[in-house]
């Protein structure tokens, strides 16, 4: 398996893996008609394009695909290295407004459905780990929804640990999610 920086050709591969992850894992947290409302690939793609086109130093994808080449999964990470990035409006702008200057937000892990339990969003972790180590980054934070229970068993078993519990909103519902930071 390979890991590397993301580039504009991953759009689609981010799209889908996003879109077919956030429907698997989020069935049971999230309404059956707001997933397929909010989980178009088509939709997801121009977004990632345009992420990927940006020059936003703070935030990095990297993606893993297999020897054919074929996108598996991918992380986004968003680093503290100011503070002008602080969008009080969003549950993780209130997790980057209360970070340190060279910190880093775990803002996405996802692996394809049917790639998970394989090693892929371990192998993602470690490299983004190393990644902010070589940054000088010592701290890294992510938030996950409390009934996320694959999510948080996995965030765990990799070395995270609770800093606190954040009411949140997505798609304008209410949630419960868990601040969870690594030490680097």
């Amino acid at each position: 398996m390979l890991i590397r920086k993301a580039e504009l050709k991953d759009a689609a591969d981010l799209a889908k893996i996003k879109c077919d992850t956030w429907k698997a894992s989020y069935k049971h947290i999230i309404d059956a008609d707001t997933l397929q409302k909010e989980m178009q690939i088509a939709a997801h793609e121009k977004k990632f394009a345009n992420q990927l086109e940006s020059s936003d130093k703070n935030s990095v994808y990297f993606v893993a695909e297999n020897e054919r080449n074929e996108v598996l999964g991918y992380i986004l990470l968003l680093t503290k290295t100011d503070n002008s990035r602080d969008d009080e409006g969003s549950f993780i702008g209130k997790t980057l407004k209360s970070m340190q200057v060279g910190s880093a937000l775990l803002s996405a892990i996802y692996v394809l459905p049917q790639e998970q339990g394989k090693g892929i969003g371990r192998a993602l972790l470690d490299y983004a780990k190393s990644f902010c180590r070589n940054k000088g980054i010592t701290e890294i934070f992510c938030e996950c929804f409390a009934e996320n229970q694959s999510g948080m068993k996995f965030h765990l078993k990799n070395g995270a640990e609770i800093i606190g519990v954040e009411k949140g909103e997505t798609f304008d519902k209410p949630y419960d999610g868990y601040k969870l930071k690594w030490e680097i």
